[in-house]
């Protein structure tokens, strides 16, 4: 109301000012003196006054803009720490979740694995059946997990192609109920690239829900295409996510990356997504870009460079020979039946197996005997995995470089916290045998 009113006295002020100016033209003329017509002093006073009053309102207009920016800028910060509460809760729930389905799904790979190793034909068909079912929970668990971390990248060799297939899995009931066709057209010469597969996870399913979400609403036909291609010439690997759904306005085209803008109606996205995508794809060096064909829909496309990863893994792999041979090696686990998985995995690769169902069980085999490998769960009930290795530190400092901890979830902070300043690998549940074999191979090629 006082802005209103200040810019009612404006225009008054303003037709003040041709009237004064007309009668100052008309005393240049006349004998009379400035005093001599109060008009004119009164339009001068009336001047003044609605600068005073202009002037006042410039600042309260400043004052009430400013006002409205802190309050937007407070606005966006309490849905930030409302989403992340609803990770952190989301965190939670997961870790435990995460270790309740863990412990079993790791006895069912491993379980399937062997039978495909040592059965007969029919046998290895049925077990392959299993193995791929439970390595698909598996994923979907080991997915919701690294969503829910937050953790610093961990970075190795990756199958882009594998990727892309974990995230169409976690979208396939979504994708299937919303009658969509997929259409996958995925090379096979892709070089693996050097890179957090977590993360690139995250990118994938991220755009691959975006664009189910996108023809959610409209006439069928509905499709999603994913590709993946590499150039040899740029050393350049690309995955893209297309869909024929309505597309991107191309005025809003360059905001689709900006943090909280969302075109999605209030309470179904965050603005969040294509933001933490495209941070993620440039801190690997790559890009995220968008394009809306003349024919329709949305193309999205991750470009990473290819490093030298295959060399680096050739390096690995001949360490795991040179690993290879007969090694003593104690496994601690409280659940009988990971120990027994753990036991078969290695002793088919040649090694001794020694078990104990408790820290407190392990620590007196090692006042009795020297172990090559140290594998154990890091949740135990009396001396957990976290005792066990800082008693170990204690007794023997020598044989605390021979620990690696098997773990279905490593969420809780102190505990992950506590892996990293350890130094020790991890071999995170559903594990596959290879897996366990390659980090025990490592393990004694390298010492460390």
């Amino acid at each position: 109301e006082q802005i209103d009113a200040g810019r009612a006295h404006s225009r008054e002020a303003v037709r003040d000012v041709f009237d004064l100016d007309s009668a100052r033209r008309a005393l240049r003329w006349s004998p009379l003196r400035r005093g001599d017509i109060p008009e004119v002093d009164e339009l001068e006073r009336r001047i003044n006054l609605a600068a005073r009053v202009y002037r006042h309102t410039r600042a309260l207009a400043r004052d009430i803009t400013e006002k409205k920016h802190a309050a937007a800028e407070l606005a966006r910060q309490r849905e930030s720490l409302y989403q992340r509460e609803k990770l952190a809760a989301l965190g939670s729930l997961l870790a435990g979740v995460a270790h309740e389905l863990n412990n079993p799904l790791s006895v069912v790979v491993a379980r399937a694995v062997l039978l495909e190793e040592q059965g007969d034909p029919a046998t290895q068909a049925a077990a392959l059946k299993i193995r791929t079912a439970a390595e698909r929970c598996a994923r979907i668990v080991r997915t919701f997990l690294a969503m829910a971390r937050q953790q610093q990248p961990q970075r190795g060799p990756v199958a882009m192609n594998d990727v892309v297939l974990a995230a169409l899995d976690i979208a396939a009931y979504a994708i299937r109920t919303s009658s969509i066709e997929v259409q996958l057209d995925l090379s096979t010469d892709i070089p693996l690239v050097l890179a957090d597969a977590d993360q690139l996870h995250q990118v994938l399913l991220n755009l691959i829900i975006n664009a189910q979400q996108s023809l959610q609403d409209r006439p069928a036909p509905r499709r999603i295409r994913v590709e993946s291609r590499y150039d040899s010439n740029a050393h350049v690997l690309r995955v893209t996510v297309a869909d024929n759904g309505p597309g991107i306005p191309a005025h809003l085209r360059a905001r689709v990356f900006e943090p909280y803008f969302t075109t999605k109606p209030m309470g179904f996205g965050t603005g969040v997504g294509l933001a933490v995508s495209l941070g993620i794809v440039e801190a690997h060096s790559g890009t995220l870009t968008v394009d809306c064909p003349s024919e329709g829909g949305a193309v999205f496309t991750i470009a990473l460079p290819v490093g030298a990863v295959e060399a680096a893994r050739a390096e690995i792999e001949s360490s795991w020979k040179a690993g290879a041979g007969r090694h003593t090696i104690l496994i601690v686990d409280d659940e009988a039946e990971i120990r027994e998985a753990l036991a078969e995995i290695l002793a088919g690769a040649g090694h001794r197996i020694v078990t104990a169902a408790s820290g407190r069980e392990a620590l007196e085999r090692m006042a009795a005997e020297h172990y090559d490998v140290i594998l154990t769960d890091i949740r135990m009930p009396d001396l957990d995995g976290r005792a066990l290795y800082q008693e170990i530190e204690r007794r023997w400092p020598g044989q605390a470089k021979r620990v690696v901890f098997v773990t279905g979830d490593t969420l809780t902070s102190a505990l992950r916290e506590f892996v990293v300043d350890s130094g020790r690998p991890v071999i995170e549940k559903p594990f596959l045998p290879s897996e366990v074999r390659r980090v025990v191979a490592e393990l004694v090629t390298t010492g460390r």
